[in-house]
């Protein structure tokens, strides 16, 4: 088939066939189709949509597109999690040590930020020496040595998704489910998983606002990773409020090594061992829920986390002193306490993840194009959490950057994401619903 009869069908309405499919994605690894004629057929593939089978066919070409990682022998469950993205978003730095120390291998490759998301790899590169790309064979050999690694995906891992993924963001074809679901999944069954659990948000902070959207894609997503053999759940989470008390880059990683220590915030740090459990089970490493819970918070209890933390820190090139002293970590220039001046005590009702994302954006923490620099050490730390009670003069949150020209209007935005309430808050579940 040729490219134009591929596009002229799918504009039309029709049904692809694997072979039409298959020609499209050899097609822009092989740089056999134009520019233009991706951009049209991710076009005509966003006006009519996708039926599960070709989805299904899309995520199986775009895999095999390149290296699948070889975990054949490794004697533990091959088991990752992949969130669809937040706010303060920190959770891998101590699922995946805590995952290890539990008895899984994760081989888990991450991507950077992009817009009010943050990135695992550039909250890892805030660490000084840390080496985040790594060859097929350091990343198994990390694998077998300390049970887990966090690294970029590398050239020869799903070409077809950095070509399809930069063309969707070129022509505003990002957000259709199917594509989304295939882009996803093509990168986290390439690690050669054998359980995998999605952490699929929804709310303010999230790629999807409303739950529904978000509930058609954790589901889409179950479905397509089931049929490829790999035992997939999905929780469909809250990111309302960013999760924890730090959102940024250095700031992040010295909120994970506290969670590691036992220093909270608690609810983040259930929250990491409520996904790790999900993992555990199933992995088949647990019989229940229940028993991998406890499974988890012991690890996480007992410093198990934070030892299998230090190793892959170590072992990636990191400075490790870190841990122990986390002002090695990069400082901004300028930190500013925000303080609370109401003239009465109240609780902390809600914190606006959106807003909260803005201003770290600002700051340089983030980047609003793909090319841009990020500033590690700038960001947000010791931000209020839901149901805590506030005296006047508390502390709302200290903002860090590398000048202070706009101090003022930040504080006051920050101010404006909070709101307080005379009566005692319960900060509710951040997982809404489990999908097996």
């Amino acid at each position: 088939m040729t490219p134009q009869s591929v596009i002229r069908l799918k504009r039309d309405g029709g049904e692809l066939p694997e072979a039409a499919i298959k020609e499209f994605v050899s097609g822009a690894v092989d740089g056999s189709w134009s520019r233009g004629q991706i951009g049209a057929m991710l076009m005509a593939l966003f006006q009519k949509g996708l039926s599960l089978e070709e989805t299904r066919v899309l995520l199986e070409q775009m895999l095999h597109s390149g290296e699948v990682l070889d975990m054949e022998g490794i004697d533990t469950p091959v088991a990752d999690k992949h969130s669809t993205g937040g706010v303060g978003d920190k959770i891998s730095l101590v699922l995946a040590p805590l995952a290890a120390a539990c008895g899984l291998a994760v081989p888990m490759l991450s991507g950077r930020g992009l817009g009010h998301t943050g990135g695992t790899l550039d909250k890892l590169e805030s660490i000084p020496g840390f080496k985040v790309f790594l060859n097929s064979r350091e990343l198994r050999k990390q694998v077998e040595t300390i049970g887990c690694v966090i690294a970029g995906q590398t050239e020869s891992i799903v070409p077809a998704d950095k070509i399809l993924y930069a063309m969707r963001d070129e022509t505003s074809t990002v957000e259709h489910p199917s594509l989304v679901a295939a882009s996803i999944l093509s990168k986290k069954l390439a690690e050669g998983l054998d359980a995998l659990l999605l952490d699929v948000k929804f709310g303010r902070g999230a790629f999807f606002e409303k739950f529904e959207d978000a509930e058609f894609l954790a589901q889409l997503m179950v479905d397509l990773g089931k049929a490829a053999g790999c035992r997939v759940g999905a929780w469909l989470t809250c990111m309302d409020a960013p999760l924890g008390r730090a959102v940024g880059n250095a700031v992040e990683v010295e909120e994970c090594i506290s969670i590691m220590k036992g220093e909270g915030p608690d609810q983040l740090a259930d929250f990491i061992c409520e996904l790790v459990a999900g993992m555990l089970f199933l992995a088949g490493k647990d019989s229940s829920l229940e028993s991998a819970l406890e499974h988890a918070r012991a690890r996480l209890a007992d410093g198990s986390a934070l030892d299998r933390f230090r190793s892959m820190v170590a072992m990636q090139g990191g400075d490790v002193a870190i841990i122990e002293s986390p002002e090695k970590l990069p400082q901004a220039r300028v930190i500013h306490e925000v303080l609370y001046e109401e003239s009465k005590p109240a609780w902390v009702r809600d914190v606006d993840a959106r807003k909260v994302a803005e201003i770290v954006l600002e700051t340089g923490a983030g980047r609003r194009n793909a090319d841009d620099d990020i500033q590690h050490g700038s960001g947000i730390s010791g931000l209020v959490c839901i149901g805590e009670r506030i005296e006047p003069g508390d502390l709302l949150a200290r903002i860090h950057a590398e000048n202070s020209e706009q101090l003022e209007a930040w504080s006051t935005q920050l101010a404006s994401a909070v709101s307080f309430s005379d009566e005692p808050v319960e900060p509710a579940s951040l997982i809404i619903k489990q999908i097996m």
